[in-house]
C-alpha cells in the first residue's frame, strides 16, 4: 500500500494562492499597497499588486479585449502617492508623459511601482516613475508607463470657481453619450459616469454622476471614473477611427482644496480646445468649484502594437 492510496489530495494552483495572498495585504490606498523610502538614493517607493482578482476596476478598461490600466486610473494612483508623500497637501504635476502601455494579466498580477525621487535640478520637486513587471520572472521587462515631476500646489485654497451656466451656454449642441466609445475599447460601469454631455465651438461640457456599482467611490482622492470620463468626452469628441484616443501627455496638473471629490450628488467636466490634438480640462463639483484643472492634455491612439506584444 501507498500513503496516497484511496485518498483525495486538493493542491491550490499557485496563480490562486498568490491572489489570496495579495487580496490579504493592507492597503493603504485603493491603488497602492506599500510604501517604502530608501535614504540610499532619497527614493520613496509606491507598490501595488495589480490583478483582475483583487482590483475588479481593473477589468473595466479594455483594449481590443485586453485589460489594460487607461491613464485615468494611472493619475489616480499618482494623486494617492501623492496624498501620502505630501501629507495631504495639495499637489500638482508637471510634464507628465504616458508611454509604454501598462497591460494587466487575465491570471496573475502585475507589479506597479511609483518611484519618487528627489530631484537633482529642483529640490522642492519629486522625479516621479511609473512601472510594471511581471514578479514571476527572475529578469522581467520593465515598462515604464508614466514619467514626471510632484510638487506641492501653493494656491491650492483661493477661490476658483466657476458659474456652470455659463459653460452650459456656450455648449448648445447635445452629444449622444452610446456614441463615446470606440468599438475597439471597452468601459465597465465603474469609469462610465458621463450622463450628459454638450459641444460648443471647441468646448465640451459634461455632467457626471456616481454609478450605482460603485461601492468605494469615497475611497479615492479622485475616482478613476471621473477622471476617465472627462478624458473620454474629449477622445470621443476628435476620434477619426476606431482606435481609442487616450492622453499621451499632460503638462500640468493641479488638485484644488475647494471641496472634497464625493461630497456631491454630481459634477461637471469642462473642456476647452488648445490645438488639434491637445485641451485643457477641469472637474468640477456640482457649486463650481474646481477640483482638479489640467493643462496641456495631449492625445494619440492607443499603441496597438505594444499592448498586444505586453499581452502574449
Amino acid at each position: 500500500t501507498y500513503p496516497f492510496q484511496r485518498q483525495r489530495y486538493w493542491i491550490d494552483a499557485p496563480q490562486k494562492k498568490a491572489e489570496v495572498e495579495a487580496s490579504a495585504e493592507k492597503s493603504l490606498k485603493p491603488l497602492i499597497d506599500k510604501m517604502i523610502h530608501t535614504p540610499v538614493s532619497n527614493t520613496t517607493i509606491f507598490e501595488t499588486a495589480f490583478s483582475v482578482a483583487t482590483r475588479p476596476i481593473l477589468a473595466d478598461y479594455r483594449v481590443s479585449h485586453t485589460a489594460v490600466v487607461p491613464p485615468a486610473t494611472q493619475l489616480a494612483l499618482l494623486l494617492e502617492a501623492a496624498d501620502l508623500a505630501l501629507d495631504g497637501r495639495s499637489p500638482v504635476f508637471r510634464n507628465l508623459v504616458f508611454s509604454d502601455p501598462l497591460v494587466v494579466p487575465e491570471q496573475g498580477r502585475r507589479i506597479v511601482q511609483l518611484l519618487a525621487t528627489a530631484s537633482a535640478a529642483d529640490p522642492e520637486l519629486l522625479d516621479l516613475k511609473l512601472v510594471g513587471f511581471d514578479s514571476n520572472k527572475k529578469k522581467p521587462t520593465i515598462f515604464t508607463a508614466a514619467t514626471g515631476q510632484l510638487g506641492v500646489f501653493i494656491e491650492a485654497d483661493s477661490n476658483h470657481t466657476t458659474a456652470l451656466d455659463s459653460y452650459r451656454k456656450r455648449c448648445g449642441d447635445g452629444v449622444d453619450i452610446a456614441k463615446l466609445y470606440p468599438n475597439m475599447s471597452a468601459v465597465g460601469a465603474t469609469l462610465r459616469w458621463l450622463t450628459d454631455a454638450w459641444q460648443g465651438d471647441g468646448e465640451l461640457f459634461g455632467k457626471l454622476a456616481m454609478p450605482d456599482g460603485v461601492r468605494d467611490g469615497d475611497s479615492y482622492r479622485i475616482h478613476p471614473g471621473l477622471l476617465e470620463s472627462c478624458f473620454v468626452l474629449v477622445a470621443a469628441y476628435r476620434s477619426e477611427t476606431a482606435v481609442p484616443l487616450l492622453p499621451s501627455a499632460i503638462r500640468s496638473i493641479k488638485l484644488y482644496h475647494a471641496s472634497q471629490p464625493h461630497d456631491a450628488a454630481e459634477w461637471w467636466c469642462y473642456s476647452r480646445q488648445i490645438n488639434e490634438t491637445t485641451w485643457d480640462i477641469r472637474l468640477l463639483d456640482g457649486d463650481g468649484n474646481c477640483l482638479i484643472e489640467m493643462e496641456g492634455v495631449a492625445y494619440l491612439p492607443a499603441p496597438l502594437d505594444a499592448i498586444y506584444h505586453q499581452s502574449d
